[in-house]
């Protein structure tokens, strides 16, 4: 069986929401534990790729993350989605006494199944020098499809950031709003609109969910901001003009954090978390990071 990859891909953090899914996808198919892509034919010579998704273990994806929810001092970073396998899927019944897989599995069976791959496959990813953590809100077995992990790999001379026990403890429950209720989302993009960012044509400011498994600890509120500008001539321009939309954000008792790689004039858009905390985090001083933009 031809294996779908051609070697080992080469990371450019340059690129890292391309490249870094792309490295630890190669990653995990060389543990076992991904999607396994392999050469299925030639058709009209093309190659033609299938899944070869190993029964009984469930499997992994890595997908990018914005690089201003990475760990501080991150070199690389994904989120790894791991599903459990197909006879393990459970009901998205709420009581366990009416839980039942839907190919016949106990409530303690999915459940046994979800803690004894997702050890595993944590395992696996640390003995090729990731560190893997269980952040963001705990699956639920019997109502999630998967679970989600956070991968990333530290950059030379940086030591992994300590988190508290209880990081992710007020991460809230998922919840369905009444249309006479505002969500926190909302009301996040209604203060950027009224600041007068509202995206149009465009352009202006987008806020959008994030994967708990990207929140900052101690988090109970936090989103992704996407900002696409309308013109931005220098390092300077772009980060005055962000810092205009991130005074907006943080005088509605909000937090903001940019990614810690020097921002390109060139990019279409520009993101930054906005969280909320139980206790404060350092905050961002632009004045030292301005002047290292591309």
């Amino acid at each position: 069986m031809e294996s779908y990859w051609n070697g080992r891909p080469v990371y450019d953090k340059g690129n890292a929401l391309r490249a870094a899914p792309l490295v630890v996808n190669y990653d995990l198919d060389e543990l076992g534990i991904g999607e396994n892509w392999f050469v299925s034919g030639v058709r009209d010579g093309f190659r033609m790729v299938d899944r070869g998704i190993v029964p009984g273990a469930g499997w992994c994806r890595a997908l990018s993350a914005p690089e201003c929810a990475w760990p501080p001092g991150a070199d690389l970073c994904v989120v790894v989605n791991w599903y459990p396998d197909a006879s393990f899927i459970g009901t998205f019944s709420n009581s366990p006494k009416k839980a039942k897989a839907l190919f016949g599995k106990s409530h303690a069976e999915v459940e046994a199944h979800w803690a004894t791959r997702l050890k595993a496959v944590a395992e696996a990813l640390r003995s090729l020098g990731y560190i893997v953590e269980r952040a963001g809100r705990r699956p639920r077995p019997t109502q999630d499809a998967n679970a989600s992990l956070l991968v990333y790999r530290m950059g030379p001379g940086a030591e992994p950031p300590v988190r508290p026990v209880d990081a992710w403890r007020w991460v809230p429950s998922p919840r369905v709003y009444r249309w006479s209720e505002k969500s926190p989302l909302e009301v996040l993009q209604r203060r950027m609109d009224d600041a007068g960012f509202r995206y149009q044509a465009g352009k202006g400011v987008v806020v959008r969910d994030i994967d708990t498994v990207l929140w900052p600890p101690l988090s109970s509120f936090c989103a992704q901001l996407d900002w696409w500008p309308d013109k931005v001539s220098s390092s300077e321009e772009l980060y005055d003009k962000l810092d205009q939309i991130l005074s907006a954000v943080k005088t509605g008792g909000y937090q903001v954090r940019v990614q810690e790689r020097p921002m390109k004039i060139g990019a279409q858009h520009f993101s930054a978390l906005v969280f909320q905390t139980v206790e404060p985090i350092s905050p961002i001083n632009f004045a030292t990071i301005a002047g290292k933009a591309e």
